[in-house]
């Protein structure tokens, strides 16, 4: 009937369990807390975050991601599965349309995207929105099977990675026009002196020939080297980055005339070209050279578009005056294959061509860009609707063009000989300015050189002295910077010839001396008359 009782003091027992438990309370209590933190931040941050179950099941999405692709808040519940967001991506138009198709329809570019993120084990893309958002995409797979992604609007760190590739290829593109520039600078000095024997020696031959059938001959070979002179200077005009000249111009004729030169071109390709030019349009004020060869240029480049087009080939041309903002704009149009989104920023780039090698050199929209901005204008660039490029040219109407001043009547020629010093390097140069000079009556000493020039000068003084700016050894300039030592008074005696007034050497060199310049090629009565003023001053 008895017991037996055993007492042991648990005390310390109880005491770890006390503790144990306390602990355990702080630790959850410090994790709900970090747990309240973490979904504070992920609730707060601009990033999207969403954490993807192996079953596709979402465990968390936060509202930040919502926020990026404009999914509803149920969406992103836990438990919703991945399908279901990207259903609702597609009714955003959050994926490009190509994409969709090339996968057979909205449920086979489901399945695929769900495909692609069962086998993500850690990847970094990129994906633009239609809006033209561009966001990137991390993606991890955890040990536990999930995937973490995460959502970075990088928009504008990629528009500024692409402004400063822009502005780098826009220094390069600038470098290689200045070297364009002098490469022109070289070119136009060999062209305009052929250029200069062949427009004075027609225009010689103009003022001979007894024949009407002969002098309308030379004027066609005048009239067809001027224009190439002029193009010469046009090119170097743009190189120098100099303004155009400017005459009050009426487009619809000038359309008229650079269509009398492109018709039997653009008709070899079987191009059709349709006109439709706005009456009692204002005149524009500008360079029509370079207009021209605006126009020129968007005629031939929209040939060569339409090459590999199916027929027919039809071209238009348009022109209309806009009262509101008081615009000329002209349009050409093609119904070629068009210009592709991707490179169409970049079609007036220079050096930028989509031909293939030997078949473009990048310069040609480049070149019209820079004469249409000259004259204050723009152009731009689209694509028709029903395919083809249209181009559109705006040009500011009226303004205040320079006149056109008379040409002077040439003087009467005195039959009292002068001396003149003719210093050219280029032979056919010196011999044609031999015979326009002794044709006026005067006796012609020729040097090949500055240097022999100042064997020349040692011995006499002339009456006029010839000069070409560019000659090797010793040029006009330092022939000029010689004799302003020895015989200061010859310097208001030269005349300077050059076949590159835009270079801003030579521009600061006459500015400096006052002394006159004719520019290369050039007229006979031009040389006469300007060497007739400078022997009467002489004299005086």
């Amino acid at each position: 009937g008895g017991f037996v009782s055993v007492r042991t003091d648990i005390t310390e027992r109880k005491r770890a369990e006390f503790a144990l438990r306390d602990q355990e309370s702080r630790l959850e209590q410090a994790l709900a807390e970090r747990s309240a933190q973490l979904k504070g931040i992920l609730a707060n941050i601009a990033q999207g975050v969403t954490v993807t179950a192996p079953d596709m099941r979402v465990l968390l999405v936060n509202q930040g991601f919502l926020d990026i692709f404009e999914i509803p808040e149920e969406l992103g519940r836990p438990g919703v599965h991945a399908s279901d967001i990207v259903r609702q991506g597609l009714r955003n138009g959050n994926y490009p349309r190509a994409e969709v198709e090339a996968a057979g329809g909205e449920e086979p570019f489901v399945e695929q995207r769900l495909a692609s993120m069962a086998r993500v084990t850690r990847s970094v893309d990129q994906r633009t929105l239609a809006d033209g958002r561009v966001i990137e995409i991390r993606q991890q797979r955890l040990p536990d099977g999930c995937v973490v992604s995460t959502y970075n609007n990088i928009t504008d760190r990629v528009r500024t990675e692409r402004e400063l590739q822009r502005q780098r290829e826009k220094i390069y593109q600038n470098e290689k026009l200045t070297a364009l520039g002098g490469l022109l600078a070289g070119v136009s000095h060999e062209l305009n002196n052929p250029l200069s024997v062949v427009i004075g020696q027609a225009a010689l031959l103009e003022s001979m020939a007894t024949d009407s059938d002969m002098a309308e001959r030379a004027m066609k070979v005048r009239n067809a080297a001027d224009r190439c002179a002029k193009i010469v200077k046009t090119f170097l005009s743009m190189a120098r980055q100099r303004p155009a000249a400017r005459v009050a111009i009426q487009l619809n004729r000038l359309i008229d005339d650079v269509l009398d030169l492109v018709t039997y071109q653009l008709s070899t390709t079987d191009v059709a070209v349709t006109c439709d030019l706005a009456p009692d349009m204002p005149p524009v004020t500008g360079d029509p050279d370079q207009l021209s060869h605006i126009l020129v240029n968007l005629l031939i480049n929209a040939q060569q578009a339409m090459l590999n087009a199916p027929a027919p080939h039809r071209l238009l041309i348009s022109t209309a005056y806009l009262e509101t903002s008081h615009q000329l704009r002209i349009v050409v149009r093609d119904n070629g294959p068009g210009i592709p989104e991707e490179i169409r920023s970049r079609i007036f780039d220079p050096f930028f061509t989509t031909k293939p090698v030997g078949h473009g050199t990048g310069v040609g929209l480049s070149v019209c860009h820079g004469m249409v901005t000259a004259h204050g204008g723009s152009i731009t660039v689209d694509n028709a609707p029903e395919g083809g490029a249209i181009f559109t040219v705006l040009l500011p109407a009226g303004g205040e063009a320079q006149p056109e001043l008379p040409e002077a009547a040439e003087p009467v020629l005195q039959s009292q000989e002068e001396q003149i010093l003719v210093v050219d390097d280029e032979p056919d140069i010196t011999s044609f300015l031999v015979e326009i000079l002794e044709a006026a009556g005067h006796s012609v000493d020729v040097a090949s050189s500055g240097q022999a020039a100042l064997t020349n000068l040692a011995g006499r003084d002339y009456a006029a002295i010839i000069c070409d700016l560019r000659m090797p050894h010793l040029d006009g300039p330092g022939l000029y910077g010689a004799l302003s030592e020895t015989k200061p008074h010859l310097l208001d005696r030269f005349v300077f010839i050059t076949g590159d007034l835009l270079n801003e050497r030579t521009d600061r060199f006459l500015k400096k001396t006052g002394r006159p310049c004719i520019e290369k090629p050039f007229m006979p009565n031009q040389i006469r008359q300007l060497v007739d003023e400078i022997a009467q001053r002489s004299k005086a």
